[in-house]
């Protein structure tokens, strides 16, 4: 009896097995103890391109509210490119504001893609890593805000703190999520002048079925079996 197509089998079961160990990854913001699950709003755009906004503070795709603060990560459908923008107040109402806040993170090779008006007096920010240092003011009816990326790694976290806060109300603290919807669900998270505000990415390995042992098992069994009466 010829056994030839044994280690075929064997390795086509080793195959489909290695493939259904893939990655998920997760996104989720943590505040005042409490973690919330996200996900980035993906279009095909730049994190620069959908932020939109720019100088002219018009036309950001996001359900924004007058006096308050908004975060999202977002991503880059083309190139799978992740960022986190920042948002203060709407181009639709609210009063003047300013903020002053600090971002750590362990994430590598990020830079400020967008520095909303980058004139005075926004021109007393800097950036450096892993800490970067925001400084935003806007007017009446006006926004401001900030996009970092690009995200990179399997894992990360971000660590946003506010050292002054003024045109914000605490009950406008907002994280956008992609939850299937029309517009974008928004979160609420605890005041960040009191309470760190975590973004964080894990990429953690789909477990193998419980089956897998024991078809890996299987076509190890069926080589040893053709190798033996080879022998014989």
């Amino acid at each position: 009896m010829k056994l030839g197509w044994l280690p075929a089998i064997a390795l086509s079961i080793a195959a489909s097995v290695t493939s259904a160990a893939a990655a998920t990854v997760t996104y989720s913001f943590t505040s005042n103890g409490l973690t919330q699950i996200v996900n980035p709003l993906s279009t095909a755009q730049t994190g620069a391109q959908f932020y939109a906004y720019a100088d002219s503070e018009t036309g950001a795709p996001l359900p924004l509210s007058a006096k308050g603060l908004q975060f999202y990560l977002h991503e880059n459908s083309n190139t799978g490119d992740v960022s986190l923008g920042i948002i203060a107040n709407a181009n639709n109402g609210g009063g003047s504001g300013s903020l002053a806040a600090t971002l750590r993170g362990d994430v590598g090779g990020t830079t400020a893609l967008v520095r909303d008006d980058t004139v005075a007096p926004d021109s007393s920010e800097f950036v450096s890593t892993p800490m970067w240092v925001l400084y935003r003011e806007w007017t009446t009816g006006k926004t401001d805000g900030f996009v970092l990326g690009n995200l990179t790694g399997d894992n990360w976290s971000i660590d946003f703190n506010v050292l002054a806060m003024s045109g914000i109300l605490t009950n406008k603290l907002f994280f956008f999520s992609d939850e299937g919807g029309s517009t974008p669900a928004a979160f609420s998270f605890a005041d960040p002048t009191s309470n760190t505000l975590t973004i964080s990415k894990v990429t953690a390995a789909v477990p193998l079925p419980a089956s897998a042992p024991l078809l890996l098992l299987a076509g190890g069994g069926l080589v040893a079996l053709r190798r033996r009466r080879r022998k014989a």
